[in-house]
């Protein structure tokens, strides 16, 4: 399992910037400031989605669902809220 995982987290997801560039659906891009995942690639992905926004939640890891669940829903919640309302 240690070597699936470590091959998963080493190459994986390997998705270009072109293949990004077509998502048109509303896209949040939300990352600890204290992740695993490098900055350099958060800010990538970000770029790559045309209209994404980004969010970082400040004192978390990876697992800032769960760190900062307050404050992780508030930004959700925010963010989903106009495209709710586009669909009523």
């Amino acid at each position: 399992m240690f070597e699936n995982t470590k091959k998963l987290w080493l190459t994986e997801p390997d998705i270009q910037r072109e293949e990004l560039a077509k998502i048109t659906a509303p896209t949040l891009v939300m990352v600890g400031d204290r992740d695993a995942v490098v900055p350099e690639h958060t800010l990538e992905l970000f770029r790559s989605i045309k209209g994404a926004q980004l969010c970082i939640i400040p004192g978390t890891t990876h697992f800032l669902l769960s760190e900062k669940p307050s404050l992780a829903n508030r930004v959700i919640l925010e963010f989903l809220q106009p495209n709710l309302e586009k669909k009523k």
